[in-house]
């Protein structure tokens, strides 16, 4: 038995050794197609850049599929750049088509986000579902999500609740925060699914711990009310300071309302004015409505 337990043991070592080295690799070989990507960017060489990063792109896409939030992190963060460089070059879709039409489904994705968009071709939402459908049927979280919101707006697709639901718990269980709010929000409204206040909360929180300002404000709102958790003011003004901080206009208005009445935080009318302000800048009309109730 002893004999059996070293040996179980040395194989265990040997694995974690190979899975170590194999997501060293992994990083390091993405890490420099994104540093060559960037020195490409900076010199204006946008095409170049754009083969940098899709090729970055696919390596963080390896470890993210099996499970590494932080290689999703770097999906997420490098498909924003990616679109950022194909909006400064004439062919984009060039670029990407034919890794497409060969099933790439980074490349599904990405063209899929150049007709949704129309950065360099005109917009067709049609083609962006066609795309979409092709990477998120091979399991790409970021096309699950984006397809998911295709099916909610009805765009290049009639709009289908259900099946919305169904992309977005995809890409939602795979770490993606966009899809987690957005599931917090079928699962809120009940569209496509059974209402169900306790599964909003929990995909709001998921998606709030990884930074989504919208999710955040749900989240403080669901304390505030007592929706599905008990009331908590504190944990309410927590999280709406964390959103009203990134400039989300509702989490803003939300802050000042905390401040004007004294709920999870002392009462302080400079402060609730501040965040009013802020808010009515960007146009809400409930913080517009504040500021006016307390001019009177």
């Amino acid at each position: 038995m002893k004999t059996s337990a070293k040996i179980f043991s040395a194989v265990l070592v040997v694995v974690v050794a190979i899975a170590a080295v194999i997501f060293f690799v992994f990083f390091t070989s993405a890490e420099a197609y994104y540093k060559k990507g960037e020195k490409c960017f900076n010199n204006d060489n946008y095409s170049e850049a754009a083969k940098y990063y899709y090729k970055a792109i696919t390596k963080y896409r390896k470890a993210a599929n099996n499970g590494d939030i932080d290689a999703l992190f770097k999906v997420n963060e490098l498909n924003h750049k990616l679109l950022i460089t194909l909006d400064k070059i004439k062919n984009s879709v060039g670029l990407f088509k034919k890794l497409a039409e060969k099933g790439d489904p980074d490349a599904q994705y990405s063209l899929g986000h150049i007709y949704e968009l129309g950065k360099g071709v005109e917009q067709d939402y049609t083609e962006a579902f066609k795309w979409y459908s092709k990477s998120a049927e091979q399991g790409n979280a970021l096309a699950e999500y984006s397809l998911g919101t295709m099916y909610e707006f009805g765009k290049g697709v009639k709009r289908n609740y259900t099946e919305a639901v169904k992309w977005y718990q995809k890409s939602a269980e795979k770490g993606d925060p966009d899809a987690q709010y957005f599931l917090g929000d079928m699962y809120k409204s009940g569209k496509g699914t059974k209402m169900n206040h306790a599964e909003a909360f929990k995909w709001y929180k998921k998606s709030a711990e990884q930074g989504h300002s919208f999710a955040q404000c749900s989240l403080g709102t669901m304390y505030r009310y007592g929706e599905s958790v008990e009331r908590n003011y504190t944990e309410a003004f927590k999280w709406y300071s964390k959103s009203a901080e990134q400039g989300n206009a509702d989490a803003q208005c939300f802050l000042g309302d905390m401040y004007k009445y004294g709920m999870g935080v002392d009462k302080n009318a400079r402060k609730a004015i501040e965040w009013y302000q802020k808010s009515a800048k960007q146009g809400n009309t409930l913080a517009i409505q504040a500021l006016e109730s307390l001019e009177r």
